[in-house]
């Protein structure tokens, strides 16, 4: 947890508000899913575009990452959030980092859209970090469950259909 985290904030949800449900949706879903043994954590970063001022920017490490991921998931999740707000901010609009993937160039799923928002996370798997995205945008009350369905169905997200029926 950060020191005074409920002094931060990344929009009008509080950040401490991110990391906290982050945090019980992925170990609800490492109570739920099999995922690797070695996959248990990873790295959520925060976009939100307001129009003027740009994006702001939250990253922080959830669950356990090692040393020899932690760089290249922080690096990934950034990266995501970054495409993905990118047409956000020139109004192309896409609600998945899955419809600009590119594997040959580093360019991962693990993305999505929400509201105002951008929500990456790398370190479980593309379709698993997915899924805990959808789930925190939902629990969030940025998605609706007929969006998050949507956005899914861009990446044929079964993960996400299986693991919303623990919310």
């Amino acid at each position: 947890m950060l020191p005074n985290s409920q002094e931060v904030s990344v929009s009008s949800i509080p950040s401490v508000r991110f990391i906290q449900e982050t945090e019980r949706l992925l170990d609800l879903m490492l109570k739920t899913r099999k995922i690797g043994a070695t996959r248990r954590g990873g790295f959520l970063t925060v976009y939100q575009y307001d129009g003027q001022n740009g994006p702001y920017l939250l990253t922080v490490r959830i669950g356990l990452s090692g040393p020899q991921c932690a760089w290249r998931n922080s690096g990934l999740s950034q990266e995501m959030a970054s495409r993905l707000a990118r047409f956000q901010r020139y109004a192309l609009k896409k609600s998945s980092s899955w419809q600009t993937r590119n594997v040959q160039e580093n360019m991962f799923g693990g993305a999505i859209s929400a509201r105002d928002h951008v929500l990456a996370f790398s370190g479980l798997g593309e379709l698993y970090d997915e899924a805990l995205m959808l789930a925190l945008a939902i629990s969030l009350e940025l998605l609706d469950m007929s969006q998050a369905h949507e956005i899914a169905q861009i990446s044929a997200n079964h993960i996400f259909l299986e693991f919303v029926n623990h919310l």
